[in-house]
């Protein structure tokens, strides 16, 4: 009799047992899907942040070629005005050197009138 009771004393303790690991399996589980749901979540969160922020940098990309472009069409612009102003000023001086080399023949040829005018007259 008194093993027949230890026998089921001990079968009961290992049902017991038994039930308590099957608890934490269960328990075990239930963290683990927890953990995957955390984690898929925060996945789909961070994908959603690396495309925001890969977006972001293709419009800031997008807005420095524009920049760039402005400025290089500005860079054009200026020194295209300033090979104008250049090719104006280098004329005005031709055409003053030309006047000027003009008015020292005339003042030359005039010289050499009064001169043989002088010699004429002497």
């Amino acid at each position: 009799k008194k093993l027949k009771r230890e026998k089921e004393e001990a079968v009961i303790k290992v049902e017991q047992e038994l039930e308590k690991a099957l608890n934490d399996v269960e328990d075990n589980k239930k963290e683990i899907s927890a953990i995957q749901l955390d984690s898929s979540t925060r996945i789909e969160e961070l994908t959603e942040q690396i495309a925001s922020v890969e977006a972001t940098v293709q419009d800031h990309h997008l807005e420095l070629q524009k920049s760039r472009s402005e400025n290089d069409e500005a860079i054009d612009l200026h020194r295209n005005e300033v090979d104008k102003l250049n090719k104006e000023f280098e004329e005005g001086l031709e055409a003053q050197q030309k006047a000027f080399e003009e008015e020292k023949a005339e003042y030359l040829k005039v010289q050499d009138l009064e001169s043989s005018e002088k010699e004429k007259t002497l």
